[in-house]
């Protein structure tokens, strides 16, 4: 049984993390105002057209970027879109991985109830363990957390660019990340609250 709430926690921190990062991810009014909170609209004129390709190419809706970008730069929005496409793939994994245990644990706890509120509490406790991490490490030493974040999903150097040559720093300045992070990490916080609030609530019950 301890391994079935390992795994339990496990995949209900990922499912968190995975919502709370489409929150923001494909949020167009969130860019928006982020685009008129660091003026990039006053250096990228069809920002938003520009986006919004970008945006359906990740998605895998489109396989055509824009000519604004350079082939370096189309090549990385290729890795991006890679990265998400195996994201996307776990969360699914995830997702039935959850469906299978909750079939398992209704047929095999002797106390469902609070043995599934037990899971929720401390998939709670971890998960916002993590979320209060990665907001001190985002909010503190931003720099060093973005540049290992890409070292762990990309090849070194390809995502390196010149802002005075190629549009995508332009079009998605380094603060905009930044933010990105902070409303991940608050949006992992808050979900965790909830979890770690239900929890409670059913281990509580007879």
């Amino acid at each position: 049984m301890k391994v079935v709430r390992y795994l339990f926690i496990l995949t209900i921190f990922f499912i968190v993390l995975s919502v709370s990062f489409n929150i923001y991810a494909y949020n167009s009014s969130f860019y928006k105002k982020e685009f008129e909170k660091y003026k990039v609209y006053d250096d990228v004129k069809n920002a938003d057209e520009l986006h919004g390709k970008v945006i359906d190419f990740i998605k895998g809706q489109s396989n055509i970027l824009p000519d604004e970008f350079s082939q370096r730069e189309k090549s990385h929005l290729e890795d991006v879109r890679n990265v998400i496409k195996t994201s996307n793939m776990l969360f699914y994994f995830f997702a039935a991985a959850y469906v299978i245990l909750s079939v398992y644990l209704s047929k095999n706890g002797n106390d469902r109830k609070k043995e599934f509120g037990n899971i929720i509490f401390y998939s709670g406790i971890f998960t916002i363990a993590f979320g209060a991490l990665l907001f001190l490490f985002v909010y503190f030493n931003f720099d060093s957390t973005f540049e290992v974040f890409h070292k762990l999903f990309f090849s070194g150097g390809t995502y390196m660019f010149d802002p005075s040559k190629e549009i995508i720093v332009r079009l998605y300045p380094e603060q905009l990340f930044m933010d990105i992070g902070m409303r991940i990490a608050m949006a992992t916080f808050i979900i965790s609250l909830l979890l770690i609030t239900a929890g409670a609530v059913s281990r509580k019950k007879k």
